[in-house]
This record gives structure tokens, sequence and C-alpha cells, in this order.
């Protein structure tokens, strides 16, 4: 069993909690509930924009163009990013930690 909650109520968080303690459901699974399930209060400004150039740390010649607003992911804690790249417009994406801006 896996909750996904979609609320910013900590009384609910904590609910969660006391349930899943008293069905005695095993710790390390109580710990993934709870990361996947913990309310945030308010988001974390995303690094990048739409339209910004990014690239990635590995590879800083090869232009990444964002194309559209980035996502956030509850289970990754992470902005996700939608890219173009290369001549062909080829498609891609990736998490925040894994892009840097580009320099001109």
């Amino acid at each position: 069993m896996i909750i996904f909650i979609k609320n910013n109520d900590d009384n609910l968080f904590f609910e969660i909690n006391r349930m899943l303690i008293k069905k005695n459901i095993p710790l390390s699974l109580n710990k993934y509930i709870m990361d996947l399930s913990r309310p945030y209060k308010q988001l974390p400004e995303p690094k990048y924009k739409q339209g910004d150039i990014v690239c990635k740390p590995s590879n800083k010649y090869v232009g990444l163009y964002i194309y559209e607003k980035p996502h956030w992911l509850n289970k990754y804690n992470s902005w996700r990013y939608n890219y173009d790249y290369g001549l062909t417009g080829s498609e891609g994406s990736a998490f925040e930690s894994q892009l840097i801006k580009k320099e001109n």
C-alpha cells in the first residue's frame, strides 16, 4: 500500500503517521510513505525558467533549451525540466541538480 497525498495540511501528515504506527507497518516502509506524503508549505523556486539555455556539467558545449515551465516531482523532491537540443529538435528532460546555467 502506497499513499500519495497532495495536501499541505500538517494535521493530515501526522494523522497518517499515527495510522501507520498503529498498523505495525515496518519502519523502513513507514519512512518511505512519509517521505512521499510530507506536506510542503511552499515549494522552492525553480532555478531555471522556460526559455533559459542550460547544459549538463558533463558536456558544457551542448546548449539545452528549456521549452516549457518546470514541473515539481514530490517523489524526487526536485524540479524537472523538459528541453530541446541539437539541430533536429531532439527532446530530453533532467532534474534541476543535473543542469547548470550555460555560459555565453
